[in-house]
């Protein structure tokens, strides 16, 4: 970056409006020269410092939860050839000693919680030897290992907060299970460490010294700098845009689930992966740049459009992970950067998706100017009515990636990566993009709402619409197809033959159908309060028999008037059942 910044302050004015001009248009934010009062000094003591605001949350919800492992985060690759052991666990503890984030605990201090640099962290390689296992057994013991190793709790005040074990299955097999807690990891650290890892690695086997820029600041700079400056007219002006922007929004996605919402959220999860063609992905950009958007602009757009269907709220929120790495100084540094935005549209059934797409690219270059503001003091400022059930002000959430993967890499080895399920979700429903040639997408979903075959249809109606958008853009996304070929054929099809011979029954009759073969499933929600088919149907045979002793019978009209509430659908069943 210190390049580009060195190139830009060469060019002359006229020609950097006409950069700046260009970036505008293809959706770039220009990198600022840094004044030298806005760079981030050595904080210039080895005592506590405070926590960085979206790491004190952090800090907030493990505390909440200390029995669940919901922010792990863990990955896996297998190696293939001859692993010098040694040289591995060197090249890990290098990187321990070189970054105070990873040799950092957590405690309260006088009222406060405080971040912790020990001095020095020695990481020992846990080994589980598979070899002796038959061949047939050692792939199944490996997963298990690796779901044990992903879901084992972190110590935040006595750490250390991060792990590794290399599991063995032969001699030239090695599975590499790394595990560290979200308060001092990002998806930028991950990275870092990968390309930290093989240099030191590859340096040790050759007998040498790992070479390293050396680092300009470490996190707890950071989170000191960041208390400093977000505070007093500044935190007040970003605060203000927030306030504007979440004012008389509905702060709850009602989206249909399988299961009644529980009093408090279990973050049992769950993941479905499904592949979005580079062909369809091309389409989608080159519609993106029609409207001097982006990629990702047109991917949330497309998700928006999803949640707007299947809730018909005409408030959609969805929060998105931002890298938070501006400054110069935070490019090489281990560490919790991240922060979410909620990034909210209004929209109707008779906007054109085109309309959609831009009113998301509006916003969101809107919210970026503000993007530095830390989510928890938005929380703070807004104080969202408390529902342990739900997160709040969001709780679906959108992440595109579009940055390339260094390929990770040691000498004499080939790595594969290995996919790991602790069976966790933050949310109760998030859209992963990762933009590579096989054009890799997931849905990560609360398990103790959904059913898998639900946010499977969910994924197809997804994909369904991106091919709908790049077709007809300016079609209303009312009239954009959502269904397969194969879900009308049954719709409109088979279902209607097959009770095309026969009366069809009352709809309060097939709405008791229902009652006894899923009773315990979610009938209808409102707000935050949800009943089951059993629920519902008892309340609505309560008020069938006060309507019968009133004198209510066929052909009787019953005059109903009600808000749109959940009790709106009980008087309606009930006034058909007398």
């Amino acid at each position: 970056m210190k390049d580009l910044q060195e190139r830009i302050k060469s060019l002359s004015p006229e020609q950097r409006k006409v950069f700046e001009a260009q970036l505008k248009k293809m959706g770039i934010e220009l990198p600022q020269e840094q004044k030298e009062e806005e760079t981030i000094p050595p904080r210039g003591h080895d005592r506590p410092s405070p926590l960085s605001y979206d790491q004190e949350r952090l800090w907030f919800f493990q505390q909440m939860e200390p029995d669940k492992s919901t922010y792990n985060v863990y990955t896996a690759l297998r190696f293939h050839g001859i692993l010098h052991i040694e040289a591995l666990e060197r090249a890990f503890n290098t990187i321990v000693a070189r970054h105070e984030a990873w040799r950092t605990t957590f405690r309260m201090q006088e009222g406060q919680v405080v971040q912790i640099v020990q001095p020095k962290v020695e990481i020992k390689l846990t080994v589980i030897d598979l070899r002796h296992l038959p061949a047939a057994e050692r792939e199944e013991a490996m997963e298990a290992e690796k779901f044990r190793e992903s879901n084992r709790l972190f110590d935040l005040e006595n750490g250390p907060l991060l792990r590794a074990m290399l599991i063995r299955m032969s001699d030239t097999d090695t599975v590499f299970v790394f595990s560290v807690h979200h308060i001092v990891m990002d998806r930028v650290t991950f990275s870092m460490f990968f390309h930290e890892l093989k240099v030191n690695y590859t340096a040790y086997l050759n007998g040498e010294e790992p070479e390293h820029a050396p680092l300009p600041i470490q996190y707890a700079d950071y989170a000191e700098h960041q208390r400093q400056t977000i505070q007093g007219a500044e935190l007040e002006k970003q605060l203000s845009y927030w306030r504007k922007h979440l004012e008389g929004a509905s702060l709850v996605l009602d989206l249909p689930t399988d299961y009644p919402r529980q009093a408090d959220q279990d973050y049992k999860g769950a993941r479905h992966n499904f592949v979005i063609p580079q062909e369809l992905f091309n389409r989608l950009k080159a519609l993106a740049r029609q409207e001097n958007a982006t990629a990702n602009m047109i991917a949330m757009a497309a998700f928006k459009v999803l949640l707007y269907r299947y809730t018909g709220q005409p408030d959609i929120i969805v929060g998105t992970p931002l890298a938070n790495r501006d400054k110069v100084e935070t490019e090489n540094i281990f560490g919790y950067f991240l922060t979410t935005i909620p990034l909210r549209t209004e929209i109707t059934g008779d906007l054109s998706f085109r309309e959609v797409l831009r009113r998301v690219k509006n916003t969101s270059f809107g919210a970026y100017d503000y993007k530095t503001t830390p989510f928890g003091l938005i929380l703070d400022d807004i104080k969202p009515e408390r529902d342990a059930s739900r997160n709040p002000i969001y709780q679906a959430v959108f992440v595109y990636v579009d940055v390339p993967e260094e390929k990770f890499t040691l000498p004499g080895i080939e790595v594969d990566g290995e996919w790991i399920d602790n069976q966790t979700a933050k949310y109760d429903l998030t859209l992963a993009i990762v933009e590579n040639d096989g054009g890799l997408s997931l849905f990560e979903y609360r398990a103790d709402l959904f059913e898998h075959s639900t946010i499977v249809r969910m994924a197809d109606h997804y994909m369904n619409l991106l091919h709908e958008i790049v077709e007809q853009p300016d079609l209303k996304i009312s009239e954009l197809a959502m269904m397969s070929a194969a879900e009308r054929k049954q719709l409109f099809g088979e279902w209607q033959e097959s009770g095309a011979q026969e009366v069809s029954p009352a709809l309060h009759q097939l709405f008791e159908q229902r009652v006894k073969a899923s009773p315990d499933r979610v009938a209808v929600t409102y707000e935050n309060r949800a009943l089951t088919y059993a629920e519902l149907n008892a309340r609505a045979n309560r008020l069938a028999h006060h309507l019968r002793r009133s004198g209510v019978g066929p052909e009787t009209l019953v005059g109903l008037c009600v808000e749109r509430s959940e009790r709106m659908v009980v008087s309606i069943l009930g006034i058909l059942k007398a």
